[in-house]
């Protein structure tokens, strides 16, 4: 898998689904929507618009902007934009966060849920070698995911070739390894991209 620098959203990690009351296809809405988020004139898709950048119907895209403003994930005003009121969209400054490329809302081959657990565990994947060194009952108690959701979108991830299971290695303590693979380039080189620093995944436990 090659180096890239292109375009990305940030998405922020260590969400715990449960308790901040959004369903986890709601962060595949919230990267579509921060992917219009332009530095200078703004972030103010249509619901339409987000709609088929995330591949679903604009009244999902409503429920899931309610549930995010509430969650404080994001916030908006409404603004006159050529003639017509829009919600002009902010987001909360980023602690610790995964880059999600663009190519993610051109596959065509995911359903909204396969997309947005993709989305969900790709915190639990090393940047290095893009390996995930978590059972699926650890990636459900971190991200506040049901077990059965995620057992069942991984699975179809890998069917699909988006995610690879490793076989353990001998004398291994390890239960699981998952591994990102090519169908998507999630490689950054981080000495090349606007960032202060990389980023890194925090856990707080308890």
């Amino acid at each position: 898998m090659s180096i890239v620098n292109t375009r990305y959203v940030k998405f922020p990690n260590c969400l715990q689904i449960d308790q901040l009351k959004i369903k986890y296809h709601d962060v595949l809405i919230y990267c579509a929507i921060r992917s219009f988020d332009n530095p200078k004139e703004g972030c103010f898709p249509a619901y339409e618009t987000v709609g088929e950048r995330a591949g679903c119907h604009r009244d999902t895209v409503m429920e899931s902007v309610k549930r995010l403003v509430d969650a404080d994930l994001i916030s908006y005003e409404q603004e006159i934009k050529k003639v017509h009121p829009v919600n002009v969209y902010s987001f909360p400054k980023d602690w610790s966060y995964s880059r999600i490329p663009y190519e993610v809302f051109h596959v065509t081959d995911l359903s909204l849920h396969e997309k947005a657990m993709l989305i969900n565990v790709r915190q639990f994947f090393q940047d290095g070698e893009l390996t995930a060194l978590k059972t699926v009952s650890k990636m459900s108690q971190l991200s506040g995911i049901t077990y059965q959701s995620i057992k069942k979108q991984i699975t179809a991830l890998i069917e699909k070739g988006y995610i690879t299971e490793l076989p353990k290695r001998k004398n291994s303590k390890r239960v699981h390894c998952y591994k990102l693979t090519e169908k998507i380039n999630w490689k950054y080189d981080y000495n090349k991209v606007n960032d202060k620093k990389k980023p890194t995944l925090k856990i707080k436990v308890g």
